[in-house]
């Protein structure tokens, strides 16, 4: 029997105080509603633009409140790999009703797509971009606050018999969360010196040309094709971002410049946002960031496609947190982080590359739980009466959270670093626990 989500969105809440590690997020976007912009949408081949237009009227669905039309686009016994707090949903009932109606029509009601690069091969689909729209819904336990937002993603499909049979997604939670909850607090932990703003799309920025073909060639890369079926491009770039892997693992900073143009961009996840230029690459995300936390890393692609100028690839990078990872200090925990990369070739060069990385499993692997049924009651921050205030108000803490506050620790915990409410304390009381108030 497969899993699926309850009828309700997840009754799970952000530790405001573990999204504020990743420093701030540039939210001064002003968007059309119902857009549905691409800046880099390519294929090769009919089934190729076939699939292509699978997902566009997938989309249309969403923008235009269609739930049912979803019927005719997944297949019945649809697999949906999810982020952490929703996990795997099969079958398309439990799909349609946990995740279509439960989250995606409640969460933004004004749906638009904001895809920076969508491919597309006989078999696969792959896009990133950003979901963007009015947050009415419940977010991880933050109610509707009626701003504009944009949710970064990354989504893989599998398409089989003309529907979509399997989906893996990615989404950057915390970027959301960043956009919603404001101010954040303070991180308990030394904040970065020099954090990175994380990228959301950018009213005005100068526009990436499009990439749009119609091709016949022969079918493309992706894993379950053996390397004879491919074409020779898509042969190459797949050996070309084996080799970038390659160097990545052996720590071989040099043979970076051997496989990056001089001038690449990285948009990278939050806590690093987007980086231009190699030497930049290398010394803030490769080795600033990666190598120091986890010197003994390997990454493997266990989904890659190649269509056109584009590499798709979808795997896990497993290694020892043996260094600082955003302020955490070493556990020495075995770890295994979800990543999914897009790039972009010119010539024999990686010159773009867009990459997200499951920042929330990884913080659970390292002891943390930024999403769970209750706040992590350490790690609120908040140090006066007025952000007390402001959290009660946002539905941060409220009856639902002290009620679910079921250990000593966790109380104690949050009256050393919290202003707590009248409530927590009669709640302590009935626990045989004395806190006093703390933070003025």
């Amino acid at each position: 029997m497969g899993n699926s989500l309850t009828n309700e969105t997840p009754n799970l809440h952000f530790d405001a105080a573990l999204v504020a590690r990743f420093g701030p997020i540039n939210a001064n976007t002003t968007h059309v509603k119902g857009c549905f912009t691409k800046k880099h949408q390519v294929y090769e081949t009919v089934k190729g633009k076939q699939n292509i237009d699978l997902i566009q009227r997938m989309v249309l669905a969403y923008q235009t409140g269609d739930l049912d039309a979803h019927d005719d686009i997944w297949a019945e016994d649809i697999i949906w790999h999810g982020p952490p707090g929703f996990g795997d949903v099969h079958g398309y009932q439990a799909f349609k009703r946990d995740v279509l109606k439960g989250i995606y029509y409640q969460l933004f009601p004004d749906f638009y797509d904001d895809v920076e690069v969508q491919i597309a091969d006989d078999e696969w689909i792959s896009a990133t971009g950003f979901v963007c729209g009015t947050h009415t819904g419940d977010w991880f336990g933050v109610q509707g606050t009626g701003k504009t937002a944009c949710l970064r993603y990354s989504d893989f499909w599998r398409v089989e018999n003309g529907k979509l049979k399997e989906n893996w997604l990615m989404i950057d939670q915390i970027g959301l969360t960043q956009q919603l909850i404001k101010p954040l607090p303070q991180p308990l932990s030394q904040p970065l010196s020099q954090p990175f703003p994380q990228q959301v799309p950018q009213q005005g920025s100068q526009p990436l040309p499009q990439s749009l073909s119609l091709t016949l060639s022969q079918p493309h890369a992706h894993t379950q094709l053996q390397p004879a079926s491919l074409s020779i491009k898509a042969t190459e770039n797949l050996a070309l971002v084996d080799r970038m892997l390659e160097h990545f693992v052996n720590h071989q900073l040099a043979g970076q410049n051997k496989v990056w143009a001089e001038d690449m961009i990285w948009h990278g996840p939050p806590g690093l946002g987007r980086i231009k230029g190699i030497e930049a690459f290398k010394h803030e995300v490769i080795d600033g960031t990666f190598y120091k936390a986890f010197p003994d890393l390997h990454a493997n692609l266990e989904i890659k496609m190649a269509v056109g100028n584009f590499v798709a690839g979808t795997g896990h990078i497993t290694g020892s947190h043996l260094g600082d990872w955003f302020g955490i200090a070493p556990t020495a925990r075995k770890i295994k982080l979800l990543f999914s990369v897009f790039w972009r070739i010119e010539g024999d060069r990686l010159i773009e590359s867009w990459m997200m990385i499951d920042h929330i499993a990884l913080l659970q692997q390292l002891g943390l739980d930024p999403v769970g049924a209750v706040y992590p009651a350490d790690c609120l921050g908040i140090a006066s009466s007025a952000e007390a205030e402001l959290f009660v108000n946002q539905g941060l803490i409220n009856e639902k959270y002290i009620a679910n506050l079921g250990s000593d620790t966790q109380l104690l915990r949050l009256g050393k670093h919290t202003k707590l409410t009248a409530l927590a304390r009669d709640k302590a009381r009935s626990m045989g626990i004395t806190i006093e108030k703390t933070g003025q």
